[in-house]
């Protein structure tokens, strides 16, 4: 009797096993990427905060958990440019610039080892700024990606991964605005 039982729970975790390989590899039709996004205001003309985020080597200033950036590209900026965020961990990542529009946005894929890092298919960070008077500019951060293993790695997202994205999002905006107000905000 008791071997039959544990024959049943075997079978179960056998099949519950089993089903979630198999979500991770079923793809989701139409899928769709994330937009993890924050805003903020920040107290200072849209010049002196696009030239806060468009000085691409020196994000380590205002970048959690990044100890150094080191550019891969002669350019510090415009259209594919790229940089290696070195992070406190030991790790890098690596960002290139996919789309560059003076003054207002900044989109940056991101890769580690030359593919996205885990858990994302596909992942980038955009910056937009929108000029609100002479010293205020809002300022939209998001996290755009396609989360890993197909249908699980959607219901993952949902459960999990948007969130933590919007909280780190967060205290990148924090920082922004801590760096932004030690230099030129009010």
């Amino acid at each position: 009797m008791k071997s039959l039982l544990l024959a049943k729970i075997g079978l179960v975790v056998f099949i519950l096993v089993l089903s979630l390989v198999v979500l991770a590899w079923v793809p989701m039709p139409g899928q769709s990427q994330t937009r993890a996004s924050v805003s903020l205001l920040l107290e200072q003309s849209p010049e002196r905060v696009w030239q806060l985020v468009s000085e691409l080597d020196q994000a380590a200033k205002y970048l959690p958990d990044v100890e150094r950036v080191e550019m891969l590209t002669a350019a510090n900026g415009g259209k594919g440019a790229s940089r290696r965020l070195h992070l406190s961990g030991g790790e890098q990542v690596d960002e290139t610039v996919t789309d560059w529009r003076e003054g207002t946005d900044i989109a940056l894929q991101v890769q580690r080892e030359q593919k996205p890092p885990f858990p994302f298919a596909d992942v980038s960070f955009e910056y937009n700024l929108k000029g609100l008077s002479a010293d205020a500019t809002a300022v939209h951060l998001s996290l755009v990606y396609e989360p890993r293993f197909g249908l699980l790695g959607q219901v993952l997202d949902g459960l999990l991964l948007e969130s933590r994205a919007e909280k780190k999002l967060m205290t990148v905006a924090t920082a922004l605005k801590q760096y932004s107000d030690r230099n030129g905000g009010r």
